[in-house]
């Protein structure tokens, strides 16, 4: 008996190990701000196929939709907490797949941008999130030549941005800012945000933006890409909306609009939020006449409110044109507003944490 195992041992290497667990998710629609009925599953299917091709498994989106409505979940950007665990114990998924289509216009000039988050099944935390705003425009070359022509194809380099926010085997990549939550772990980051935020600095709400640009959904947009700059850039773990709104139900609040200190009291202790990150969207890539050509601009403002005191503790605003930064043979310029957007909030985060 003993001869056997030994052969047996020999052959295959030692005992045999248990297989190794994939990543599995459960994906949300994502909510459609282009007016492109398709847009969607044009970017998450193909995300989908190159997820399942590393190793990850997928709960089959029938079974999720089915789930959303009999759960009568409306909002599919995000979930809250109990929202969460509910797919988690229904489908096993370990990670929600969740995010908003901020651009999709097919033609021979396509732009496609889009806001992903992964979030924890077990906690509705965000775990990774990646804005990527790309035009056919953006390839073109020396001669005009190289620029994409096909939304599907911009949509595949598109993809490819995304899976940058995934390991090879498919599982979620740990972001690297997030080491630095703590703020006793000696490096400089921590005792601004100390100073700043406070001893719980890493969970912060970020408000709808009021929008005064000609964009309808400027503040929408711009709030999505400023949660994707502060959890990227400070580890700061951002509240989802749902989350909120969960909380809203809670103290039986309405309307998330124009909220009084009271009410945002009320939802930063049912959410266990102190923090909230409120705005205004001034322009949002309307253009401005620079020589012979038309650059666009993005102006916003952020005001950092303690809702323990009411007291406004940090606050920063940012006007940035597309020509801001130009370099030598136009190196620089930037005409996507949305790319313009994520400079301006980048600006922002780096401001109020300074």
């Amino acid at each position: 008996m003993f001869a056997v195992l030994l052969l047996v041992t020999c052959i295959c290497g030692g005992p045999a190990k248990a297989p190794q667990a994939h990543a599995r998710y459960a994906e949300l629609p994502l909510r459609n701000l282009s007016g492109d009925h398709d847009a969607g599953e044009a970017v998450t299917g193909r995300l989908r196929a190159a997820l399942r091709a590393r190793g990850a498994e997928f709960v089959e989106p029938g079974v999720v939709e089915a789930l959303l409505q009999s759960h009568r979940i409306r909002y599919t950007d995000s979930l809250s907490v109990a929202e969460a665990r509910m797919l988690e114990a229904e489908t096993g998924a370990q990670h929600l797949i969740a995010g908003v289509m901020l651009e999709f216009v097919r033609g021979s000039k396509p732009r496609i941008a889009v806001g992903l988050r992964v979030l924890g099944a077990d906690s509705g935390v965000r775990e990774q999130s990646a804005v990527v705003s790309l035009r056919g425009e953006d390839s073109r070359a020396w001669l005009g030549l190289g620029a994409i022509e096909d939304a599907d194809v911009l949509a595949d380099t598109v993809v490819a941005r995304l899976l940058e926010i995934f390991l090879p085997d498919g599982s979620v990549k740990p972001e690297p800012s997030h080491a630095r939550r703590t703020p006793d772990t000696g490096d400089e980051e921590g005792p601004r945000r100390e100073r700043l935020l406070g001893q719980n600095a890493c969970r912060l709400a970020v408000m709808p933006f009021v929008n005064r640009s000609t964009r309808a959904e400027a503040g929408v947009q711009f709030g999505e890409i400023l949660s994707n700059e502060w959890f990227h850039e400070r580890g700061v773990e951002v509240v989802e909306a749902s989350e909120l709104r969960a909380a809203m139900v809670t103290e039986k609040i309405r309307y998330m609009h124009d909220l009084d200190l009271k009410a945002l009291a009320a939802i930063a202790r049912t959410a266990g939020v102190r923090y909230f990150a409120l705005g205004s969207v001034e322009s949002y890539g309307e253009e401005e006449q620079v020589v012979d050509a038309r650059f666009p601009v993005v102006e916003a403002t952020v005001r950092l409110l303690d809702a323990q005191t009411g007291l406004v503790v940090a606050s920063a605003a940012v006007r940035t044109r597309g020509d801001d930064h130009r370099q030598p043979l136009g190196f620089g310029l930037v005409q996507d507003p949305i790319a313009l957007a994520q400079q301006a909030a980048r600006k922002l985060v780096r401001t109020l944490e300074d």
